[in-house]
């Protein structure tokens, strides 16, 4: 009866075409994730309080009640949390530094029963002070950000930990830990062999495998093994047979074999594999031509149930499909349409499950599903206020570059009106690695209910799409990167989606740096350029890198040649932008620091060239505070009104 209210209350919105509200599109989130305790009795819920700040409640499954609050004083709100039993969850504080805007990660593990009793720090470097607005202190500081291995289900007071050092100790390898969830007690269990060691844990918390990359030698990817905790690590060939960086992610049943991702083929798109671990041999599980598996749904066992993965749009490839759990899954498809269906937790004995439904119109719903009697309950929205019938349909493409490389991207078409569109490019941020995908996007979806199409392409180098395609991007700054997003822009010309004249390209971080370099390389082709907390200098840029393994990642990435980042770094070349410009920056951001902007910002004003500026002295590396974010919204909806709006179509 539920579903089919909702049907009817679906099929109703389908009528309502009034336009989003601007603050629909920059509020928090009133609900973040809801996660299931081990046995089912409670449910943990990450939620904005009246401030704003992330605090954790935790439920009674049944009534529904609150029981028990995570909240903080002063500047500390919740991250991620997790169940370590049925009666103890555990949350990742941050922490909003000084006059910081958006907040940071402090390494520290906060603990509380679910009736909200015996609360405090368990790790961290503050596990020895009071400062989260409790009395309770704990035994010692430790300067480190945890991440758990695993649970430990017969000893349900420890849990399995990685803790990655922070890089002001210089120590760049992470150890794991058996933790105390009461006392903070920590019990030394293995140093990984490797920088930034990514470590797994067999089904008995035995610490077996170590991945990272050295970054003494150019990051080169390197595989430990070890039997057990008492044995010591060895180092397995980076490559078995014809797979590349291989990444183990679970044991069988038994422990004597293990699934991990691999790079394979022409193309090196990333699969999924099982290896016996006496005999080395490898059975493939399940490999797609085109694009990487990006997730592994389990079941109850913690064994591969489905690998998601996104040619277009998310689906999921089974590896049992007759299985009862399949079964159940593709039901659950059947009742949820044109959405993917994500597992947030699981009861221990897989009677009920938390699911995260979303699409690109939806930025998500939680239902709870009992796998017995097939019901699905509702339990909340992550944003409620958000009409799915007034948002964007957003479409796959695939378009071909110069040198014939397919480039996958999706187009948000506005919601009234007919093409052409007034276009915005929207080159994503990383960039190496990094993708877009089809799901709900606040900034598409703005600009789409403000009547511009949305073009984001993942141009060479971006990741999801095989080792063969992001490595093509390696040393392309302002050069293939960039061409793949002029050809994807002359594509949508091409396709009657927009027409000249009425185009802007709009990027944050990387994206910022395209769309500058934009302006200057296609002076005729773009209208506007907006630089969202953008890198203008790339010598700059390089020189500011602290950290050796992202100093390694930037040569092999970037290149380490002055000569060829002044080439392609977009403040040397201002007197060729004919293009209107938008610069937008906070005044805190570590990632691309103020003075890019205010580099850039010299350099255009010295060659007389008129740009509009948005600068917030406590944001960060994108702006985090809802009136910033309205204030750019509104700001930037009036630069594309101005330069490329309806009136010029």
């Amino acid at each position: 009866m539920r579903l089919f209210l909702l049907f009817l209350l679906t099929l109703c919105a389908c009528f309502t075409y009034a336009t989003p509200k601007v603050d629909d599109f920059v509020r928090f989130n009133a609900f973040q994730d809801v996660k299931i305790s081990p046995q089912g009795d409670y449910l943990a819920v990450s939620m904005s309080d009246a401030e704003g700040k992330l605090v954790v409640s935790v439920l009674d499954r049944k009534s529904l009640k609150i029981t028990g609050v995570a909240g903080f004083s002063g500047h500390w709100q919740a991250g991620d949390f997790f169940w370590v039993n049925d009666d103890r969850i555990v949350v990742q504080l941050v922490k909003k530094y000084g006059l910081r805007e958006q907040p940071y990660i402090t390494g520290n593990l906060f603990a509380m029963n679910a009736d909200g009793s015996r609360q405090g720090l368990i790790f961290g470097p503050d596990a020895g002070e009071s400062t989260t607005g409790t009395n309770r202190k704990m035994r010692q500081a430790t300067f480190a950000v945890a991440s758990m291995l695993d649970r430990m289900p017969e000893e349900n007071k420890y849990i399995l930990i990685s803790a990655y050092p922070f890089s002001r100790s210089k120590e760049t390898y992470p150890t794991a830990y058996r933790l105390d969830v009461y006392s903070g007690k920590l019990r030394k269990i293995v140093r990984s062999p490797i920088e930034n060691g990514y470590l797994l844990s067999d089904h008995e918390q035995q610490v077996r495998f170590a991945v990272g990359g050295e970054s003494q030698e150019n990051n080169k990817f390197k595989l430990f093994t070890r039997q057990d905790n008492r044995a010591d690590w060895q180092l397995m060939p980076s490559t078995i047979g014809h797979l590349g960086k291989i990444k183990p992610l679970v044991f069988t049943p038994n422990n004597q074999k293990v699934y991990f991702y691999a790079s394979a083929g022409v193309t090196g798109t990333k699969g999924l594999f099982l290896m016996d671990l006496a005999t080395q041999e490898i059975e493939e599980v399940y490999q797609h031509d085109t694009v990487d598996a990006f997730d592994l749904l389990t079941n109850v066992e913690k064994q591969p149930l489905a690998v998601a993965v996104v040619d277009g749009r998310p689906k999921l490839e089974f590896i049992q499909s007759d299985s009862k759990a399949a079964k159940l899954y593709k039901g659950l498809a059947l009742a949820f349409p044109e959405h993917y269906i994500g597992i947030t937790s699981i009861t221990d004995d897989g009677s009920l499950v938390v699911l995260d439904i979303q699409n690109d119109k939806n930025a998500g719903d939680f239902y709870l599903f009992n796998t017995k009697t097939k019901k699905v309950d509702y339990l909340l929205s992550r944003a409620d206020w958000q009409d799915p019938a007034q948002m964007a349909s957003v479409e796959p493409i695939v378009v071909t570059s110069r040198d014939n490389m397919p480039l996958h991207g999706y187009l948000t078409r506005p919601t009234a009106g007919e093409a052409p569109y007034p276009l915005v490019v929207m080159p994503h941020g990383g960039p190496i690695g990094v993708r877009d995908f089809w799901q709900f996007d606040a900034d598409a979806q703005f600009l789409a209910s403000r009547g511009y199409a949305v073009l984001q392409v993942n141009f060479r180098g971006s990741g999801g799409y095989g080792e063969q395609f992001q490595r093509a991007g390696y040393q392309q700054w302002g050069r293939a990167m960039q061409t793949d997003l002029t050809d994807a822009t002359q594509w949508a010309i091409d396709a009657g989606i927009t027409k000249p004249d009425t185009i802007c390209m709009v990027g944050a971080s990387y994206g910022a740096y395209a769309s500058l370099m934009a302006a200057i390389q296609e002076p005729k082709l773009y209208q506007c350029v907006a630089g969202l907390y953008g890198v203008y200098d790339l010598t700059r840029l390089t020189n500011d890198v602290n950290y050796d393994s992202s100093e390694a990642f930037l040569r092999q990435t970037l290149g380490s040649d002055n000569e060829t980042l002044k080439r392609y770094s977009p403040v040397n070349y201002v007197d060729q932008i004919e293009a209107q410009v938008m610069l937008v920056h906070g005044g805190k951001d570590e990632v691309a620091p103020i003075a890019h902007y205010e580099l850039l910002a010299e350099r255009l004003n010295k060659a007389n060239k008129p740009f509009v500026s948005l600068v917030k002295k406590n944001e960060s590396h994108g702006f985090y505070q809802p009136e910033n974010r309205k204030e750019l919204y509104l700001k930037l909806a009036e630069f594309l009104d101005q330069n490329i709006g309806h009136q010029r179509l």
